[in-house]
């Protein structure tokens, strides 16, 4: 079996660490954002009010590179963490 797996999801959202739902996100209800400095931003993703995933935006001081720091629980309850960086091109 072939195929791909795509998840469309949505939500507006303030950066003021207030909760606002998010929609097409089988994992997650609600989101929160907090801007922690000019070049950084925290995600904090919720299901029914608990806390699912945490995830970290920081984007270099020359713009060029951004860093996604992920950690949390998958839908089996168990642990996930993803680290990824993206260079400018």
């Amino acid at each position: 079996m072939t195929g791909s797996a795509r998840a469309n999801q949505s939500w507006a959202a303030h950066f003021d660490g207030k909760d606002y739902p998010m929609v097409g996100n089988p994992t997650a209800d609600m989101i929160t954002i907090t801007m922690v400095g000019a070049s950084t931003m925290d995600f904090t993703g919720k299901k029914g009010g608990k806390v699912i995933v945490r995830t970290r935006n920081t984007v270099s001081k020359d713009g060029k590179t951004m860093t996604i720091s992920q950690g949390g629980t998958n839908a089996a309850g168990l642990p996930q963490s993803n680290f990824t960086v993206y260079d400018k091109q």
